[in-house]
C-alpha cells in the first residue's frame, strides 16, 4: 500500500488533510475514519492508519467491508 510517486504522495497528503477535516466537523463520519486509515496506510504510517481504521469499524458496525478492514487494522504479528 506504499505511494510510489510524488504525485501520489501530494495526493494521499491532500486526502489526509480532507478526511481530517470532515472529522473534525463531526466525528461520527465513518467513512472519513476508512478514508483517513487507508491514505495513512498509503504513506506508510501504519499505526495512525490502523487507529483510524479501528474507529471506522467501531462506528460502522454493519459495515460490508468489515472483513478486509478488520485484516488491515489488526497489529502485525511479531
Amino acid at each position: 500500500l506504499h505511494v510510489r510517486s510524488r504525485r501520489q504522495r501530494q495526493m494521499c497528503i491532500r486526502d489526509r488533510s480532507y478526511y481530517r477535516e470532515a472529522i473534525g466537523k463531526d466525528e461520527a463520519l465513518s467513512e472519513s475514519w476508512r478514508g483517513l486509515g487507508l491514505a495513512l496506510l498509503r504513506q506508510g504510517k501504519a499505526e495512525e492508519g490502523r487507529k483510524a481504521l479501528r474507529k471506522y469499524l467501531a462506528n460502522t458496525p454493519g459495515a460490508g467491508d468489515r472483513a478486509m478492514i478488520g485484516m488491515m487494522a489488526q497489529e502485525p504479528s511479531k
